[in-house]
C-alpha cells in the first residue's frame, strides 16, 4: 500500500529519499516548459496586434489552445513533412 511504500521509504531514506529522481524529473520538463513558454509569448505577441479587443480570459485560453496544437507532434510531423 502507499503508506506502506512511504514508511518504508522514510526508514531506509530519510526524508530526502522521498526526493529520489527529482532532479531527473526537473532535468527532463526544464527544456519542454521553456519551449513551450516561448513559443506561447511569440504566438501572443503575433496574435494580440491583430486580434479585437476581447476580454483576457478567453483570449488566453484561445492562446494556449492554439500554443498546444501548434506543439503538438502530429502537428509538427505533418507541418514538416
Amino acid at each position: 500500500s502507499f503508506y506502506h511504500i512511504l514508511r518504508r521509504t522514510l526508514v531506509e531514506r530519510g526524508v530526502l529519499g522521498l526526493y529520489g529522481g527529482l532532479a531527473s524529473k526537473i532535468a527532463c520538463s526544464a527544456p519542454i516548459s521553456a519551449i513551450y513558454t516561448l513559443t506561447y509569448e511569440i504566438v501572443k505577441g503575433s496574435l494580440l496586434p491583430t486580434l479585437p479587443k476581447v476580454t483576457t480570459i478567453p483570449l488566453l485560453i484561445v492562446l494556449r489552445v492554439v500554443v498546444l496544437v501548434l506543439q503538438h507532434p502530429l502537428f509538427l510531423h505533418q507541418a514538416n513533412a
